[in-house]
């Protein structure tokens, strides 16, 4: 059995695009499950982290890996929500004194329109490197535009 330092890892290097931390309103539908009770419930959750592919969401009770969920993502800082369609793609036991679950969800349905829009977004939350960080403020100390 691996250590959970070594499942970190290699979930890390599976990703194909950068996660951001961020912490926003989520409604779930699921909309089939290997545990029949759980096909059509609906549960709230928030987002642990975002990135332009997928979400790590915090759920109270775990949802199985291969899960098909509908997903309503409120960002608070944008009107409207993104509606989105994912898989579950791991799920695993983060609170000691809580349950709390966290699951990583992995988006489909390439070419939606909230998909083209939800990458836009998450992309402007990339760090920059630190050459374009210096040339970002350099212009912005001349008043140029950015």
């Amino acid at each position: 059995m691996r250590s959970k330092k070594a499942q970190q890892k290699s979930e890390r290097e599976r990703r194909k695009s950068h996660r951001v931390r961020r912490d926003e309103r989520v409604l779930v539908k699921i909309v089939s499950s290997s545990v029949e009770d759980l096909a059509g419930k609906i549960a709230r959750c928030t987002t642990h982290d975002i990135s332009q592919d997928g979400v790590c969401l915090q759920f109270e009770e775990p949802v199985p890996v291969g899960s098909t969920l509908d997903l309503r993502i409120n960002v608070h800082d944008r009107s409207g929500a993104f509606i989105l369609s994912g898989r579950v793609v791991w799920c695993r036991e983060e609170g000691t004194n809580e349950r709390v679950y966290a699951a990583g969800v992995e988006f489909q349905r390439e070419g939606s329109d909230d998909l083209e829009a939800w990458r836009a977004m998450a992309g402007e939350d990339r760090p920059r490197p630190a050459k374009i960080e210096r040339d970002v403020s350099r212009r912005r100390s001349r008043g140029e535009p950015v």
